[in-house]
């Protein structure tokens, strides 16, 4: 469509025509200016077949609707994030979108109506390289491998989409015990848990 998409941390979003050289419209940040934003831009990404999405500085993602001019948001309250504050994101291979933030990556996986079908995530803990994700660390998806790679404030670490999709292993448990409620229940009784 020849649109440049621009955003700044106070003024907000705007779009440009590339092929006319033209300014072409503006999308206020905040309530109190009468904004189509709900905080400011951070990151934007997309392509004519997944849509667009803009990383937000407190509000989650927003897609802009095309159709209607204005952005869906998907956020933290609906399980689609693990925090509202984004600092990066980007299209995997498989058209997947990759998003940082301060908890952790999140990978949503984009349907053919452009929208978010299912969320999975990875949480920063004490298991990985980093502790913590901040708004000038990198993301990178190589075109090659599609392997992910999450900068971090002290390092970075690297995982492939497809490994995110590996079914559950059936593990055969054997207990030595076993307690619900406090009460010990044995091979015999088992059938009595209520």
């Amino acid at each position: 469509r020849n649109v440049l998409w621009v955003s700044t941390l106070r003024d907000g979003l705007f779009t440009i025509d590339l092929t006319e050289r033209k300014f072409l419209r503006s999308y206020a940040v905040g309530a109190e200016t009468q904004g189509q934003l709900p905080s400011a831009i951070v990151a934007i990404c997309g392509d004519s077949k997944q849509g667009l999405f803009f990383a937000t500085s407190k509000s989650g993602l927003l897609n802009y609707m095309v159709e209607k001019d204005s952005f869906r948001v998907f956020s933290v309250k609906d399980n689609w994030l693990l925090n509202d504050i984004c600092y990066n994101l980007t299209l995997t291979s498989s058209g997947n979108l990759v998003v940082t933030s301060n908890q952790g990556v999140t990978l949503l996986n984009i349907s053919a109506q452009k929208t978010i079908d299912s969320s999975w995530h990875i949480r920063l803990n004490d298991s990985y390289p980093i502790s913590e994700i901040g708004e000038d660390c990198g993301l990178f998806v190589s075109p090659l491998t599609g392997d992910i790679y999450v900068g971090g404030l002290y390092g970075m670490f690297s995982f492939n989409e497809k490994e995110m999709h590996l079914p559950n292993n059936n593990y055969a448990l054997y207990l030595s015990s076993l307690f619900v409620n406090n009460k010990s229940y044995q091979q015999g009784n088992i059938a009595d848990i209520k």
